[in-house]
């Protein structure tokens, strides 16, 4: 498991540093009216759509390990490209386009890895690794971003494409050669072998991501809109990152495993968040502390529906759920940007309703998964007596 929080830190954090290069050269190539920016940020959404249904056998029959390793060749070649056609807007977004498919893919291998390392561990093991790799990853993908500037300015572009291209096959190479437990459960047709789906538990999923696009069209927006400059932009964008980082420690040394407490405090850190953002009005000190409590909040609740995927569900199971509430957030998301459109000045509290309505989503799951366990320990007692 060491492994594999390891080889995940270190994705994404030079996936976050290799966004920000293509959007900040986006950026400032066409910083006229951002146009290309623009395009690349939809189009980027584009494959969650697609991929559940062109990889879904590939998701099937193969493990966690191996796809990840293969998805990451598909991102070194992307950096290579990378490195010869960055001068180009046009091949920018098409090559953007492209690497964010590999992208979302490793969104379902990443968590299928973690779901077949689970089997070999207890509840508790489980939860506690799960909340560390989950502050890993934040913590990764807070130092990624801030490092891509240094890198860039100290060799240039075209270096700095071909540093991501290594990286990322080394990586690639460590996670072909990673083993999981082989747990009799690969099938060719998953669909008459799968347990009832908790309704629940997937929408909490499916708002995850627009959750997270909301946050990052809202924080530039706001801040432009109360003439602020972009260092307001990265001070909120690192503090709710650290919120992320920082329930991810409390839920790994917390006593209290109880997933009911813990979705209480999520909801309770959310709503401080809320209750401080609009009391303090702008203000970068009080919006950074309401968008910490933001990041502690979602992070916590994205830990535990990780928890309850990986004790409840096979590997196909959670390949199934994570690429098709992937590829519903996108017209989630979409609905969400043109309501906040609607009074931009309150752009900033979709992501807040977003939480708390992923919380209630998955308070129900956790009472679903609750009430099915039951329900077979009863009917293993009747075949027991």
């Amino acid at each position: 498991m060491i492994k594999y929080i390891l080889l995940s830190g270190i994705y994404r954090f030079f996936c976050g540093a290799i966004i920000l290069a293509i959007n900040w050269n986006l950026a400032i190539g066409d910083n006229s009216n951002f146009i290309s920016l623009a395009i690349a940020v939809l189009f980027s959404f584009i494959p969650a759509i697609f991929v559940p249904v062109l990889f879904r056998q590939l998701f099937n029959r193969y493990q966690g390990p191996f796809l990840t390793s293969v998805s990451l060749i598909g991102v070194v070649i992307s950096c290579i490209l990378l490195s010869s056609f960055y001068t180009s807007n046009t091949l920018l977004i098409i090559i953007n386009f492209l690497i964010w498919i590999f992208f979302f893919m490793m969104e379902t291998t990443w968590e299928t890895w973690f779901v077949d390392l689970s089997k070999n561990y207890s509840e508790k093991a489980v939860s506690k690794y799960s909340s560390i790799s989950m502050t890993v990853n934040q913590v990764a993908l807070m130092s990624g971003p801030l490092a891509a500037p240094f890198i860039i300015d100290n060799l240039s572009y075209e270096l700095f494409f071909y540093l991501m291209a290594l990286t990322f096959f080394s990586v690639s190479v460590m996670s072909y050669f990673q083993k999981v437990p082989n747990n009799g459960n690969k099938v060719t047709n998953i669909e008459g072998d799968t347990k009832k789906i908790n309704l629940y538990l997937f929408f909490s999923l499916v708002l995850v991501w627009p959750t997270l696009g909301s946050i990052n069209f809202m924080l530039p927006v706001y801040v432009t809109i109360n003439n602020g400059n972009m260092l307001n932009v990265g001070i909120l964008d690192a503090c709710i990152s650290i919120g992320m980082a920082l329930i991810g420690i409390v839920f790994s040394t917390l006593k209290v495993n109880d997933l009911r407490i813990r979705t209480v405090l999520s909801f309770t850190s959310i709503l401080a968040g809320f209750t401080t953002w609009w009391f303090s009005g702008y203000s970068i000190v009080g919006n950074a502390i309401g968008i910490l409590l933001l990041g502690f909040g979602f992070g916590g609740l994205r830990i535990m529906i990780r928890y309850v995927l990986a004790r409840n569900y096979t590997p196909q199971d959670v390949a199934k759920l994570v690429s098709r509430a992937n590829a519903l957030s996108l017209p989630v998301l979409g609905i969400v940007l043109a309501s906040v459109m609607i009074s931009i000045r309150h752009t900033w509290t979709a992501p807040f309703i977003l939480s708390i309505i992923m919380c209630m989503f998955l308070t129900l799951g956790l009472m679903f998964e609750q009430k099915r366990k039951e329900q077979n320990q009863y009917q293993e007692s009747n075949l027991a007596k």
